[in-house]
């Protein structure tokens, strides 16, 4: 997210106009990781196929915005952008959070085949979610905000633990 905001000028005509949007959307994003510095972290498995599994590596900007709202991709270590990964390597990184990035009907179809693992942290707990937004996909602007929505899902799913987890200001 961060190359997003030094490449902005050099591709528009009007560099004044493109480095204001710049600062602006660096001002989003520095607002986006002061909201959710201090909350607890959570692991998540961010599903974008199922048969077989692809997920996000480390270098992609899912893995950015994960950071952004607080959140670890458990396969951060692996530097293809859309790794193909065995259920079992995803089961032995017990993810808490699982979020599958699917239309409505596969998206129910891979969260059932979630269930499958009730002794999955995420399964268990009841975090396997679905999140579809388009803008996550296309590498412009509004992939801040879809940075934001991503963000209040995963907050979402730190509330939903037992009480009011540690670190976690009250409402």
């Amino acid at each position: 997210m961060r190359r997003f905001r030094r490449s902005t000028p050099a591709q528009t005509a009007t560099e004044p106009v493109a480095r204001s949007r710049a600062d602006a959307y660096a001002q989003q994003l520095g607002s986006l990781a002061a909201s959710y510095r201090n909350r607890p972290s959570l692991r998540v498995l961010y599903q974008i196929w199922d048969r077989p599994i692809y997920t996000i590596g480390g270098k992609h900007v899912i893995t950015d915005a994960l950071r952004l709202c607080g959140a670890e991709n458990v396969f951060a270590d692996l530097d293809t952008a859309a790794p193909a990964v065995t259920r079992e390597a995803a089961v032995l990184r017990n993810p808490d959070l699982i979020l599958v990035s699917a239309p409505p009907q596969a998206a129910a179809e891979w969260i059932a085949e979630w269930q499958r693992y009730p002794a999955l942290g995420a399964v268990r707990d009841g975090k396997v979610v679905a999140y579809a937004d388009d803008r996550m996909d296309r590498m412009g602007p509004s992939v801040i905000d879809a940075a934001s929505s991503l963000c209040a899902l995963i907050d979402r799913a730190r509330r939903t633990s037992a009480g009011t987890p540690a670190g976690y200001p009250k409402p």
